[in-house]
């Protein structure tokens, strides 16, 4: 897959460039110098290109008129699918012209752009090339966790070591038991609700409604309620045939659920640390098919993706931000298989809080120094 980045800053084009390698592995990336006069075919230049980046305000284009919406389609854009910038405010006119040609081939991005909505872009044009990034088997089911090393017990374990109100929740806690086991197992709560999960096959079915998952969030007494069966592969299936009826089963990616299952149980906790984490992120997240999350984590998972990072580290990192949110991001990644445990050993034997920095005490005057020994 070939993408040109034309119009940025050097700045702008570093990130944008590292989030489309990241989210489209293998792309080749060409860059067109910010401010270059426009013309001609740039196209010709650089050869076919699958998609455009566009800032229309480097090329000189922060204007819309006829012409030059023809120049750009007929010179630079042509048949490749395309990611406009536009000025902010009234967009210089291009928002609304592209307005009827909005799809998944023609997107248009008003400045100043948040990472959530420039990796959703790049997320559209990517599929709108090529199929979606996550692997299916022939069934059409969610290919398996177990490729990307899924979560290990030692790795549960240890995140909740560093951060034990990760584990305090028995329903987060039901779930990580039952992926880290491996095999297949259902879990019902009454007659009607339940789900399974097959870690082995990476794939989980589940029935419970929204409002029954707020409960069980909330009143960790309906875990008594909950049993828990061991199955095979094939009563697995039938069991899930049964949550959804004949037509569909209802099986959707294990990675996703956990992360999600996190997510939302964890969000507004304020997740202390009672130790550190050593961790790497084998597996970019898909953040279009997971649930709303800040642009830090996009931030987080380029970090933790270039190479191994610890908890306390990131959190000092990111002073500015809230720790917990780190600490959300580890725990999600960390349960979703995405990303893998280093051993304890590799990491420090001891850790401690990052203490506030102590304000130097003001200069004393000679005098002062002296009226505050006499009295």
């Amino acid at each position: 897959m070939k993408v040109l980045l034309t119009g940025l800053s050097d700045a702008s084009a570093h990130v944008i460039e590292t989030l489309a390698t990241t989210l489209m592995p293998g792309a080749t990336v060409c860059r067109h110098t910010q401010g270059q006069a426009f013309g001609g075919s740039l196209r010709g230049g650089f050869g076919p290109n699958d998609i455009c980046i566009v800032d229309l305000n480097g090329l000189g284009l922060a204007q819309w008129s006829r012409t030059r919406q023809e120049q750009l389609q007929d010179h630079m854009l042509g048949p490749c699918k395309a990611l406009l910038l536009a000025p902010g405010g009234s967009g210089g006119g291009w928002v609304g012209a592209f307005k009827p040609l909005a799809g998944k081939n023609r997107l248009v991005l008003q400045k100043p752009l948040s990472a959530a909505a420039l990796r959703d872009a790049l997320a559209t044009l990517r599929d709108a090339v090529h199929a979606p990034l996550t692997p299916l088997t022939p069934s059409g089911q969610a290919a398996s966790t177990a490729a990307t090393g899924g979560l290990t017990e030692s790795a549960w374990e240890q995140l909740r070591d560093a951060c034990p109100a990760v584990g305090a929740n028995p329903y987060l806690n039901l779930g990580a038991g039952l992926a880290v086991k491996g095999t297949p197992h259902e879990f019902r709560i009454g007659s009607h609700s339940g789900g399974v999960l097959h870690p082995a096959e990476g794939w989980v079915a589940s029935n419970i409604s929204t409002g029954m998952r707020e409960r069980l969030l909330r009143h960790p007494a309906m875990q008594s309620i909950i049993e828990i069966t061991a199955l095979d592969s094939s009563q697995a299936r039938m069991r899930a045939e049964r949550l959804f009826g004949r037509r569909q089963d209802g099986r959707r990616p294990l990675d996703a659920f956990l992360w999600a299952l996190a997510y939302h149980t964890l969000a507004d906790e304020p997740l202390p640390l009672a130790g550190d984490l050593h961790f790497q992120l084998q597996q970019f997240p898909n953040f279009t098919r997971l649930p709303a999350a800040p642009d830090l984590f996009i931030q987080l998972a380029l970090l933790s993706q270039r190479g191994p990072q610890r908890l306390s580290s990131l959190q000092r990192t990111f002073a500015q931000h809230d720790p917990a949110l780190v600490v959300l991001f580890a725990a999600c990644a960390v349960l979703s298989g995405c990303a893998t445990v280093l051993p304890a050993a590799s990491a420090s034997p001891t850790f401690t809080q990052p203490a506030a920095p102590r304000k130097p005490a003001p200069p004393r005057s000679f005098l002062r120094s002296l009226l505050g020994k006499l009295f």
